[in-house]
């Protein structure tokens, strides 16, 4: 990671068409811009996380644009984090995508910085999920760029803009990179879980995004990351109809209680996982000492 102050940089790169300003528009909800026209050059885009501003550089992926700025280092310089996003569905650019991965990794080598990597495997579309073909180039992918990434942190996603919750867990596992409370509050997590004697326990934003997580298991794990930001936009709608809600509890599986939580005047949501149905009452009892104890870590979150 990158040592200066804030704001954090994060660069978005992959080839022409892999689907990086799209990824960016599903994350922000603008669903009407799907489909841009090709990124030209270097486009930059600052947002807030947390009351953290962050620079997302997105980068032209034609030859000539990649030509141009890999012979500067500014483009490179100083990132926090890199998103590199490959078209799965065109087993015959890997070759060309690979390359390009391995300019970036040698331009990070040069400026003597090993920034985390998420590389997301795109266009996995729910339709294509158990295609032999798609299978295939997912596992090829991995194997290509893992070789070429040794020295680097690196998280592969199968991402796909048909389901935004794939991008988002994808985008939170990078945001929580940058954050050195990360592993603290995931522990606070653990022991809030053990307390309920629940499965799984999250704690999202109102973007949905994930900032902690702890699970025994995958299944029940995977249940809450595919229905969480559902969850959450309907509690948006809800409450931009100017009504108040507390909790959902639903059924899948076992039970999964989606409960508002208020954290120095910001809405955050826990999603927790149970087998039990009168979880509520354990979860309300111990609500204000876990609120009180991620109340600093999440004030300071990237500090």
């Amino acid at each position: 990671m990158a040592e200066y102050e804030l704001p954090f940089k994060i660069v978005f790169a992959g080839l022409e068409n892999s689907g990086k300003t799209s990824i960016l528009y599903v994350l922000e909800n603008k669903f009407s811009m799907l489909n841009p026209p090709p990124t030209v050059g270097v486009e930059r885009e600052t947002f807030n996380v947390l009351g953290f501003p962050i620079i997302c550089w997105d980068l032209g992926g034609q030859s000539k644009f990649r030509t141009a700025y890999l012979q500067h280092e500014r483009t490179f310089s100083d990132t926090d984090l890199l998103f590199f996003i490959l078209d799965i569905q065109d087993r015959s650019r890997f070759g060309d995508a690979g390359d390009y991965f391995e300019e970036i990794i040698t331009m990070f080598k040069k400026l003597d910085q090993t920034p985390p990597i998420i590389i997301c495997l795109h266009k996995a579309d729910p339709d294509l999920r158990e295609d032999e073909r798609i299978l295939s180039n997912i596992q090829i992918a991995k194997q290509v760029f893992r070789r070429k990434s040794k020295g680097f942190e690196v998280e592969m996603f199968e991402t796909t803009i048909y389901e935004k919750w794939t991008l988002t867990l994808a985008f939170s596992q990078g945001l929580k990179k940058l954050s050195p409370k990360s592993q603290i509050l995931d522990q606070q997590l653990a022991a809030f879980a053990h307390r309920l004697q629940s499965e799984t326990v999250m704690l999202l934003d109102d973007n949905a995004l994930l900032f902690g997580q702890f699970s025994t298991n995958e299944e029940s794990a995977d249940i809450c990351q595919i229905i969480s930001p559902h969850l959450a936009t309907m509690a948006d709608r809800i409450i931009k109809y100017g009504t108040t809600f507390e909790v959902f509890q639903v059924k899948v599986g076992g039970w999964v209680v989606f409960r508002d939580l208020q954290i120095e005047n910001r809405r955050f949501y826990l999603i927790i996982y149970n087998n039990q149905a009168d979880i509520l009452n354990l979860v309300d009892k111990d609500l204000p000492q876990f609120a009180q104890q991620v109340s600093n870590i999440i004030q300071s979150f990237f500090l």
